[in-house]
């Protein structure tokens, strides 16, 4: 880690459930970002490793505790039946994979990946797929990388599997690359602005969801959605004349 960028790791340890191994697979990842960031535009230029932990990776680490409390609380097992039971706090990252949509930088993918979760991460820039692939073998976490467009990912991933996605696209446009791989059992968590939230109204033009919505604790017009029971209403052309609004 940078000398002039000397950061407690306590806040983090406070407000989320993160082992010591995962607190250790952070800091590598944190430390990656800020070396490689140099030569290969992985994020802002100027960013200290500092902003790079509470901008990037705190937020990331929120999400995916979100996400951990829906497969936890809120999400049964693929079993249609009735008695179902639900998925405990040992099997959330066995039951349900991830795919992390415009990976980029590897944020949420690369973090739900040390969080546990099995994660596909599909992102089209080669450079940032070298990174990605590079941090998967450097931290021993279960995740595959496709750099490819994801209207070429092939369906299903999975009986139920999450969507996640940040800063890539609207939610309609969004909704529309990978309706090939949505259905009304898995669901879609986005990171998103409080001032992106006007794109939900486009959005319900052409899908029905049911939505909740979370507080991001680290960036101060941050939000984090969850959009489930997803389903499309219309006909296809009429979606699909509408991907660049």
């Amino acid at each position: 880690m940078p000398s002039s960028d000397k950061i407690s790791y306590t806040t983090l340890t406070a407000c989320a459930n993160v082992s010591r191994e995962t607190l250790a697979k952070l800091k590598i990842f944190g430390e990656m970002i800020f070396e490689w960031n140099k030569s290969f535009n992985l994020v802002s230029r100027n960013i200290g490793f500092a902003e790079i932990w509470s901008t990037h990776i705190m937020e990331c680490v929120q999400f995916g505790e979100v996400i951990k409390d829906y497969c936890i609380k809120e999400k049964s097992f693929s079993d249609e039946s009735s008695y179902a039971p639900r998925v405990t706090k040992t099997d959330y990252t066995e039951r349900l994979n991830i795919c992390d949509i415009g990976s980029g930088a590897g944020f949420p993918g690369i973090i739900l990946g040390i969080m546990g979760f099995k994660c596909i991460l599909v992102e089209r820039n080669h450079k940032k797929t070298v990174f990605l692939k590079e941090a998967t073998r450097k931290l021993s976490i279960d995740c595959i990388i496709i750099n490819n467009d994801i209207r070429a990912i092939p369906a299903p991933l999975a009986d139920d599997f999450i969507i996640t996605s940040r800063a890539v696209t609207s939610i309609n446009n969004l909704l529309k690359i990978c309706q090939h791989l949505i259905n009304d059992s898995n669901a879609l968590f986005l990171l998103k602005s409080s001032k992106q939230l006007d794109e939900l109204d486009e959005a319900r033009k052409y899908w029905t969801f049911e939505l909740k919505q979370y507080h991001n604790q680290y960036r101060k017009e941050g939000t984090i959605l969850r959009l489930n029971k997803l389903m499309r209403v219309g006909n296809e052309k009429q979606s699909e004349n509408n991907i660049n609004r």
